[in-house]
């Protein structure tokens, strides 16, 4: 089982590491849906994996978004983990330096 702050650990990376921010997603998505059980309430697993499936409309490649409304890129992204963030509560950045 995956632990909350194991994925909150990779979205703070994905923000402050942009050259490996692709890697970053990629890595949380993949925990997500391969864990049947995300920690221990249920409120903070759904909006995991609700960020999950958002975030595959990231693309970082502004030329493989331009025919394509529904994809965005870094601005967008960091916005959408930010938010995630906080509603996820200061709780959820405890012990991530």
């Amino acid at each position: 089982m995956v632990t909350t702050s194991e994925l909150v650990q990779l979205l703070v990376q994905a923000l402050r590491d942009p050259s490996r921010r692709v890697e970053h997603v990629k890595r949380f998505q993949e925990l997500v849906w391969a864990t049947e059980k995300i920690g221990t309430d249920a409120e903070v697993e759904r909006m995991l994996r609700d960020l999950a499936y958002d975030l595959d409309h990231f693309e970082p490649d502004e030329r493989l978004r331009a025919g394509n409304p529904s994809l965005y890129g870094d601005t967008r992204l960091q916005r959408e983990i930010q938010l995630a963030l906080q509603r996820l509560g200061p709780g959820a950045l405890k012990g991530i330096s």
